[in-house]
């Protein structure tokens, strides 16, 4: 049985016609002596193997020990949405485990982490996850919550704002905006954008500066 690790995913936006959150999801398939298997999901039109998205594990609390150099690590291998992972040849002890998935090829693009504890299958998941906190007539106001430890300054993470219920890996956004501050869970202001009554936008979290480091996305209605 699985359930999220941070209840901070439970926001509350003020605008009725809303999409969820489009996340990328890391899960645990099984744990023996020897392995952890797991299966991930990433958003649509994400190529995991061209874009460099990588798992990670270490052995850990349930929070991503940035600075410290991991056990081991997977690089996904092909450019399909979602697959499976596998680390073998460990020797998994009675202690906890955290792995994060990365839509970049470094730590510091960790987005979803999935928790191994010391005894048990309580398997615990956290998401990079943004919605909309508030609309002005050219303003926007999102909340984003990213992995516990994770600076979103530092490396370089920004919300991107498309129209349209799609975000792109490739065409630019119609604007942005640079998280300004080390805060994991926080919000992100886009200013002297006109937005326009009955229309469909899309907001998407990146966690580092380049447009293939998508984590989130979500999708409302003026």
């Amino acid at each position: 049985m699985s359930k999220t690790s941070q209840a901070i995913h439970e926001f509350h936006p003020i605008y009725a016609s809303q999409a969820p959150s489009n996340v990328t999801n890391l899960v645990i398939s099984s744990v023996t002596a020897t392995t952890i298997n797991g299966n991930y999901n990433t958003l649509a039109n994400n190529q995991p193997n061209t874009y460099g998205n990588c798992v990670y594990i270490w052995q850990n609390p349930n929070q991503i020990p940035y600075g410290v150099p991991p056990l081991a690590s997977f690089a996904i291998p092909g450019n399909t949405q979602n697959g499976s992972f596998s680390f073998g040849g460990l020797q998994v002890q009675i202690k906890s485990y955290v792995m994060g998935f990365a839509v970049g090829p470094n730590v510091s693009q960790i987005c979803s982490t999935a928790y191994v504890p010391a005894a048990g299958t309580d398997w615990q998941y956290f998401q990079t996850m943004l919605n909309v906190q508030d609309l002005g007539t050219d303003s926007l106001t999102v909340n984003y919550s990213t992995p516990s430890g994770n600076m979103p300054q530092t490396n370089q993470n920004w919300v991107g704002l498309w129209q349209g219920d799609t975000p792109s890996y490739s065409n630019p956004p119609a604007a942005k905006v640079n998280v300004d501050n080390n805060n994991a869970v926080g919000q992100a202001v886009i200013n002297n954008y006109p937005f326009l009554r009955s229309t469909t936008y899309t907001v998407a979290y990146f966690m580092g500066s380049k447009q293939t480091m998508m984590a989130s996305s979500y999708t409302f209605s003026t």
